[in-house]
């Protein structure tokens, strides 16, 4: 990270970062082209460890690129507010929080995994529970991000 004086290494401030965001941007590459997505989340920490889970439907460009490459990144954000920065015409900068990763994403199988990454997923998005039906299961392929890299970086002032 390039600069140092904005990186936030606290578990407990990155976590606020991620509760707070509520939209994923997922880029995914195949043959040399880009395609980025934002996306509603959900995660869960395991010994300082964010593994990150979403939803798409059974088929499409999503799920193409990921079949074909299980590489991805990620960024959350949280908090942008454009601010001017000082005394010249362009002298703009931006408050905020972010978050940003590169790992592996997949497609779950597994029932079990699938019901827990929505429900995170809703979770994050709304604050409540839900029972979810076997048809909102069976009809939603549920991915899951895991990192290899998670930096996150914030400019308050």
């Amino acid at each position: 990270m390039r600069r140092k004086d904005r990186e936030i290494t606290d578990l407990s401030e990155i976590r606020e970062i991620l509760e707070e965001g509520k939209v994923l941007r997922l880029a995914l590459s195949i043959c040399d082209r880009p395609y980025i997505v934002p996306l509603f989340y959900g995660f869960e920490e395991k010994d300082g460890n964010f593994v990150f889970y979403m939803h798409s439907a059974k088929e499409g460009k999503k799920l193409d690129y990921i079949s074909s490459n299980s590489q991805g990144a990620i960024e959350i954000e949280k908090g942008f507010k454009i601010i001017k920065d000082g005394e010249g015409d362009c002298s703009y900068s931006a408050l905020f929080s972010s978050v940003v990763g590169e790992g592996r994403i997949e497609i779950l199988e597994d029932e079990e995994e699938r019901e827990k990454g929505i429900n995170l997923m809703m979770k994050n998005l709304t604050g409540k529970d839900f029972a979810l039906t076997s048809a909102l299961l069976k009809n939603t392929a549920v991915l899951k991000f895991t990192p290899l890299s998670l930096t996150a970086k914030a400019r308050n002032v």
